[in-house]
């Protein structure tokens, strides 16, 4: 046994992502640019593991990022899991003084992905 503290930001990161669903059981959990400390590599697995938590715990996550490879790999990660119906994307620009949200269901931002579609 180790403690959890020397195995690394990126454990610690899934860990509290874990534990925060578990708390939330028919909430809501904000991750906010909860990728920095987490391994490229790693992020579809990440997403799988957020992906089942949340169904599993019927947990809402949103999520905030400005890394393209964080998105591909949610695409990859709920995909693998096979929770694309459980998947939205939303994309917030500024027009003059307003925000815009424009909303992408799982097929289009699948689709956006594997086309290689600039999405962020």
């Amino acid at each position: 046994m180790v403690p959890a503290s020397f195995a690394g930001d990126g454990v610690l990161t899934m860990l509290s992502i874990g534990l925060a669903i578990m708390n939330c059981e028919k909430g809501v959990v904000i991750l906010d640019e909860f990728d920095a400390a987490i391994h490229y590599s790693q992020l579809s697995t990440v997403w799988g593991f957020i992906a089942e938590m949340a169904r599993e715990y019927d947990c809402q996550i949103f999520a905030a990022t400005h890394s393209r490879e964080c998105i591909d790999a949610a695409v990859q990660g709920v995909t693998d899991k096979k929770c694309q119906s459980d998947f939205a994307y939303f994309r917030l620009d500024r027009v003059d003084e307003e925000i815009i949200p424009t909303a992408y269901d799982a097929d289009e931002i699948i689709s956006a992905a594997q086309n290689d579609w600039e999405m962020r």
